[in-house]
């Protein structure tokens, strides 16, 4: 095995012995260069199955028998239940159960070692992706922590991310954008993150009230000032993180505990605020906030904000009649997330429009589905992402991870490597080339390994040249299924 990786371990050179077959499919010009280097570009574009599609743009992509189950209850059947994911397979459940980000609380997390906090939750958010049938929540659930972001490693966050995965963002992934915004507003993770346990009415901090504003909800082009940030900072003050060992919270009789949110009434400014034109009386307490909550969550600013934004994510830049559809929906349906999907689905778009980059994740997480991966490994696969610059839950700032197509040219050569060593069987994975191989039953194993890569026959692709090369005699199958998986066709989706 060591020999064959350094047959084509992989530098540029090598890779592009697949030779100028390009990026999949119009407007993707400057990474098709990147790509390909100085030689030619060659336009080229994966002619999808109807389901291929389907699975590629709204998920993460096809695992073996994917394909074909949605051609057989047909895609508008398929989609809908999508929309209302059941139960997990058990193997799934059993593996995330047995994490102890899944067992112990935020504040009993704290005597464990940041950095392994980290490894369960970045391998829970992998495994997830991969092994889930309900493909369709889980790029929702990766659209909304990146629009949601909380940094991993800043402080005691990470001791607090599983909670906020398992209350904010996995449960409204396909529900309600209001209350998903509320219950972040409440986390401590996303609190603590952006520094409110020092907003005081003294002093208050303007950071979650910034970012409430200019990434949560309206959009930087929303129409607030600087006096609006201020103002949503002074209503903020008092929400804070409880620290004491247990207490009784007012009007209900239940116990908190540490870790938990508090309002502390102490340190919250009761003056009168004029957030967005909306008077906010003098003397209110934690009302205050969920004031404002209720302001910015219904601004007819948001709802275009993030018509625009799911526009793009599953349509490409290129997509403002569907952003006005999906802005309407959240109008009428005050912020579904569910509906709003149907409605990016129902426009037909993701269909007809141009191919659109996989970022690392996307990657990753695609290329383990076609393969049939069962588990993630020992850490090899998050090593990977991490030096693609995607691993979960790792960018530092509050926007989240970027989708340009700029952002991710200079994680090729990681892709290669990974694709190499995907192919060859990582640990833990379960991944073979001969084994996915067997499952098709092409005229060769240059077929196989583009039938196990894009579970469709060569015929979708335009360009020949990969295939050419894949039936090259001193290739391995390893080898071919990670040529496959590193052909400029398959960085599109």
């Amino acid at each position: 095995m060591a020999d064959e990786r350094r047959d084509v371990t992989l530098s540029r050179r090598n890779l592009l012995l697949l030779g100028g077959v390009a990026a999949a499919a119009g407007g993707c010009q400057t990474v098709a260069k990147f790509i390909a280097g100085d030689s030619p570009v060659v336009a080229s574009q994966l002619k999808e199955d109807p389901a291929a599609r389907l699975l590629n743009r709204m998920g993460y992509g096809p695992r073996p028998g994917d394909i074909e189950r949605v051609q057989q209850q047909g895609l508008d059947a398929w989609f809908k239940d999508q929309l209302k994911p059941g139960d997990e397979p058990i193997e799934l459940r059993m593996a995330l159960s047995a994490m102890a980000i899944h067992q112990l609380n935020s504040w009993d997390l704290r005597d464990w070692p940041t950095q392994r906090v980290i490894q369960q939750l970045q391998t829970a958010s992998i495994l997830q992706a991969v092994v889930s049938p309900y493909t369709v929540r889980e790029r929702a659930v990766q659209f909304w922590t990146d629009h949601l972001n909380v940094y991993a490693s800043k402080g005691m966050s990470a001791h607090r991310l599983p909670t906020y995965m398992t209350t904010v963002i996995r449960p409204h992934a396909l529900g309600s954008f209001p209350e998903m915004i509320r219950q972040s507003a409440y986390s401590t993770a996303m609190l603590l993150y952006l520094d409110q346990q020092n907003s005081t009415a003294r002093h208050p901090n303007e950071n979650y009230g910034r970012e409430l504003l200019e990434l949560h909800t309206l959009g930087v082009d929303g129409g607030y000032t600087q006096k609006d940030v201020m103002e949503v900072a002074r209503c903020f003050t008092g929400w804070t993180e409880e620290r004491r060992f247990w207490t009784q919270q007012l009007g209900t009789g239940q116990m908190k505990g540490k870790g938990s949110f508090r309002f502390d009434e102490n340190l919250h400014d009761k003056g009168e605020k004029v957030v967005l034109g909306q008077r906010i009386p003098a003397g209110g307490g934690v009302e205050d906030g969920e004031r404002v909550l209720e302001i910015v969550t219904t601004h007819p600013a948001t709802a275009r904000y993030i018509g625009i934004k799911l526009a793009k994510f599953y349509a490409g830049d290129d997509s403002a009649k569907l952003a006005a559809k999906v802005e309407k929906t959240f109008n009428d349906t005050k912020g579904d997330v569910a509906a709003m999907l149907t409605t990016i689905y129902e426009s037909g778009e993701w269909r007809d429009a141009p191919a659109a980059s996989k970022r690392p994740i996307d990657f990753v997480v695609g290329s383990m589905r076609a393969l049939g991966a069962t588990g993630v490994g020992n850490g090899a696969v998050v090593q990977a992402l991490e030096y693609m610059g995607q691993a979960p839950y790792n960018w530092p700032m509050p926007d989240g991870y970027p989708p340009e197509t700029e952002a991710w040219t200079g994680s090729m050569l990681g892709r290669w490597n990974f694709a190499l060593d995907l192919a060859n069987g990582i640990n833990g994975t379960g991944t073979n080339a001969n084994d996915q191989l067997k499952r098709w039953k092409g005229d060769s194993d240059a077929e196989n390994a583009i039938r196990a890569v894009f579970h469709q026959t060569s015929d979708a692709l335009e360009a020949t040249r990969l295939l050419e090369e894949l039936r090259r005699p001193d290739l391995t199958n390893a080898q071919r299924v990670a040529l496959a998986l590193s052909s400029p066709e398959y960085q599109w989706r």
